[in-house]
């Protein structure tokens, strides 16, 4: 998973370079674009964020271990699963599981329609959306580490030996596909409408992207890797990161009567942060 991750930021980091010319790095840093910009202090505030979580997780996993001598210290009796979860609970399914992740590649392969659907700023897309994963993936990996929670499948007799040997079968919560998948899906959604707002392609691009998402997440849960709740948090976190990183890129917003709202980074001293611009 996080080898798939890591290819996937490669990827988008890269694409730009093959896409616009005229040393489209410093051409694109500092341009206005025409749906989204960059700057460099708020770049570095989202990645700085992103991040610290990220770094603050590995640090924790490189200081405490956890593997298979925590199953013998872990409670498997369903009824202390609560009801709603317990109910749909599934034993583990190699097959689904594979599913989910050819899903999740869908999902994660989304935003490129953004990048090859006639826009000029590949390079500001490349750089929201890393920092959407980037900021996605720290949040959900450093609540797995912290919560802790059995998977559905260890409650079975056929659960994966591989999960035990690594510690994966105690990161049920929140879900990390659904996190993802659902990041890369309101992403595209929200990017696209944005450069797109005519478009007839808008709806299918946003109904295929979410779709892809869903059934990730049903397939998280029927496979046995996770409850419901799992996966309803980390579409909750995905949805939110995937709509937060390009709403702060925005060049401007304008309310139903026309006030203009600008987010703007603010440098005072040795503090920084974002600022709020509006204009009647």
């Amino acid at each position: 998973m996080k080898r798939f991750f890591a290819l996937i930021m490669i990827l988008f980091f890269s694409v730009p370079a093959f896409c616009e010319s005229d040393n489209w790095l410093m051409n694109n840093l500092f341009e206005d674009g025409k749906a989204f910009s960059l700057d460099s202090v708020r770049e570095l505030i989202i990645l700085g964020a992103g991040s610290t979580v990220y770094g603050t997780d590995l640090i924790l996993r490189s200081s405490i271990d956890k593997k298979e001598a925590d199953v013998s210290s872990s409670s498997f009796d369903k009824n202390e699963i609560n009801f709603f979860d317990r109910s749909f609970m599934q034993p583990y399914s190699p097959f689904l599981d594979t599913i989910g992740d050819v899903t999740l590649a869908f999902s994660f392969a989304t935003p490129l329609i953004c990048l090859t659907a006639g826009t000029t700023e590949h390079f500001t897309v490349s750089i929201m959306f890393g920092e959407t994963i980037l900021c996605a993936q720290g949040t959900k990996e450093l609540l797995k580490f912290l919560v802790s929670r059995n998977r559905p499948y260890m409650y079975y007799d056929n659960y994966p030996s591989e999960a035990v040997e690594n510690g994966d079968f105690a990161e049920s919560f929140p879900s990390g596909h659904s996190t993802l998948a659902w990041a890369s899906a309101v992403f595209t959604s929200y990017v696209f409408a944005s450069y797109f707002p005519d478009s007839h392609w808008k709806l299918p691009v946003i109904m295929g992207s979410l779709s892809f998402a869903a059934g990730t997440s049903a397939l998280r849960v029927a496979s046995g890797n996770h409850f419901p709740t799992d996966v309803l948090t980390g579409a909750l976190i995905g949805g939110f990161t995937g709509f937060l990183i390009p709403f702060l890129h925005k060049n401007s917003l304008y309310t139903k009567k026309g006030t203009r709202i600008d987010f703007v980074p603010v440098a005072l001293g040795s503090s920084s942060g974002m600022g709020v611009n509006i204009r009647f």
